[in-house]
């Protein structure tokens, strides 16, 4: 199964009807995405179809919950001497997404209005992804690597008009 990926990714799939990406934000976008839709194609030819995406979802998760890590780090405000400006830039490296970020004392606001997992997925047949990427934010922000606490309560992929992360310091850590 991982030589028939790695074959298709070769072949330019899942995206080689799609042209070329528009800019580097695409093109790094696709290379999360495009694994995970062959995943779930080759899953597919094997088992269920929703055993094919529960288990493409569990490994989106796992991949997903290093991805943060690595991009996000400790976002301790204790450590940190202008909170502002490092979790502005710090949102600011989540390529597949374009929104806004308002720091307060003690929380952050993040409004994305336009991410490319949600614009792309559908176009390569792998719109059943979309909830996974998702909840990969939740598990990470709940999981207590981090002194932030995610509360969001609509995403572009669920079909609302921006998604609306709201962060809060979390004091007991």
């Amino acid at each position: 199964m991982i030589g028939a990926i790695a074959l298709a990714q070769a072949r330019g799939e899942p995206f080689d009807g799609l042209g070329p990406p528009a800019d580097r934000r695409e093109e790094l976008t696709r290379r999360q995405l495009g694994p995970a839709a062959l995943l779930l194609r080759a899953l597919r030819r094997h088992v269920s179809v929703g055993r094919a995406e529960a288990l493409t979802h569990a490994a989106i998760e796992l991949g997903g919950m290093a991805f943060l890590g690595s991009l996000l780090g400790d976002l301790d405000p204790r450590t940190i001497g202008d909170v502002a400006t490092e979790v502005r830039e710090r949102l600011g490296r989540f390529f597949n997404a374009e929104g806004t970020v308002e720091v307060r004392d003690d929380e952050a606001v993040y409004t994305v209005h336009r991410c490319l997992f949600v614009e792309l997925a559908p176009r390569i047949g792998a719109a059943s992804l979309m909830p996974a990427f998702c909840a990969v934010d939740e598990t990470y922000f709940h999981a207590g690597l981090t002194p932030l606490r995610l509360s969001r309560t609509e995403t572009l992929a669920g079909g609302a008009a921006r998604c609306d992360f709201e962060f809060r310091w979390d004091d007991e850590r």
